[in-house]
């Protein structure tokens, strides 16, 4: 898609950047469906429909910058939960699961091939380049995949549940609560909350999975005082164990 560059420095008009972002948010809703498919070669074309997007899209405009506050055309997690996730061992297609016959929790998936993870790492490059909040997320991803295999959430609930512990201690462990199940893509959302009822109770892990805290207009400041907030209520919703 040509840029300000190409139009001889011209900056377009507000129209014309509208329709630039309504392309590029199709481009990325095409590519992510595919690069989230249960078979490599329909991650492999998403993948590559996600790196043509990334070539199109002019970096002053900042338009693939503004989409990636949108959860749906976020790249990232994607990327993480399906091509660079880890392997846990060789997958079977079998014909039922082809035909839709077994349910989507007991369906396995393609595991990613080098050439999969080599183009995911591409348009993982691509989107930090574009976007630096990408790379933050990227770490952030990582960051919370490391805290679900050490059994972080159990050592969080000892603490938070302890009624001899610093209130202030628990606060801010509560605050963590509501931002670790935020930072989660869908893929874990579900079994985090499963893991939230088993600890807290179904009420409590309701709440905190609803709490949208990254679709706020707030600044940090306002922000942090209604993170404080819900974390309070968050501690009154706890049942005792």
């Amino acid at each position: 898609m040509p840029g300000a560059e190409q139009a001889g420095m011209r900056r377009p008009t507000e129209s014309e950047r509208r329709r630039m972002y309504r392309d590029l948010a199709l481009s990325l809703r095409c590519g992510l469906r595919d690069a989230a498919a249960g078979f490599s070669f329909l991650r492999l074309r998403g993948l590559r429909g996600l790196l043509r997007a990334l070539h199109s899209a002019d970096a002053d405009l900042g338009l693939f910058r503004d989409s990636q506050a949108i959860r749906d055309l976020q790249v990232v997690p994607v990327l993480f939960e399906h091509s660079l996730r880890k392997a846990t061992g060789d997958a079977v297609v079998t014909v039922a699961q082809v035909l839709g016959m077994e349910p989507a929790a007991a369906r396995l998936r393609n595991p990613a091939t080098d050439s999969e993870v080599v183009l995911a790492l591409r348009v993982l490059q691509g989107c930090c380049l574009l976007c630096p909040g990408c790379a933050a997320a990227a770490h952030r991803y990582n960051a919370v995949k490391d805290f679900k295999e050490q059994f972080g959430l159990n050592k969080i609930a000892d603490i938070v549940k302890d009624p001899n512990r610093d209130d202030h201690v628990r606060l801010k462990c509560s605050e963590f609560l509501l931002l670790y199940s935020g930072n989660c893509g869908a893929t874990f959302k579900s079994n985090i909350q499963e893991d939230l009822k088993k600890l807290f109770g179904e009420k409590c892990a309701s709440f905190i999975c609803s709490t949208n805290l990254f679709s706020s207009t707030l600044d940090s400041q306002v922000r942090q005082c209604e993170l404080s907030f819900l974390a309070e209520q968050v501690l009154d919703y706890m049942q005792p164990y």
